[in-house]
């Protein structure tokens, strides 16, 4: 089951690249399978974070959470918006909220490989995952060597205990 998990999951947030303009605020849904047109409550649910955060995978909120604020290398207002109500959140210090900004600055990135997956120009969805997984392990690792001790600390607890709770996976 862990290997139908992980792809579940990270096809739910292939999905979701389309909306993550949406603010890191309310509950997260991850499907296993595309939405029924009758909603997807009808769906069991796997794992609800807010019961059982444990059971959701570092990779995945970090994931989950580097795709929602990913920004364009010109943010749009509801970046720019989102962006300080994350960093007020986190409460980061202005020199690490800046550096999180720099580190997410990959919208633009997430878009081209979007596209190229949209448009048939790479058919293997493992070549995509590989190239979102990529990313997101580029980012992680810019953001936990570029922020202060402080901001690094900050930044796990906000994982573990914003992120992680909002998620929930459902699948069959």
């Amino acid at each position: 089951m862990s290997l139908k998990l992980s792809s579940a999951v990270f096809v739910a947030l292939v999905a979701h690249i389309a909306h993550a303009q949406q603010p890191a605020t309310g509950e997260h849904v991850h499907s296993a399978q595309p939405a029924p047109t009758t909603g997807v409550a009808k769906m069991p649910i796997l794992i609800d974070g807010s019961r059982t955060p444990h059971l959701i995978l570092d990779k995945v909120a970090i994931t989950h959470f580097i795709l929602s604020i990913a920004e364009h290398s010109k943010p749009t207002a509801i970046e720019l918006e989102r962006r300080e109500m994350i960093h007020r959140r986190m409460g980061l210090s202005p020199d690490d909220a800046a550096k999180l900004s720099m580190a997410c600055a990959v919208r633009d990135q997430i878009e081209t490989v979007e596209a190229a997956r949209k448009t048939g120009t790479e058919v293997d969805p493992r070549v995509f995952r590989a190239q979102i997984d990529a990313l997101v392990t580029s980012v992680d690792a810019t953001i936990r060597a570029t922020l202060s001790r402080q901001g690094v600390d900050m930044y796990a607890a906000f994982i573990q205990n914003e992120v992680k709770p909002r998620i929930v996976v459902y699948g069959q």
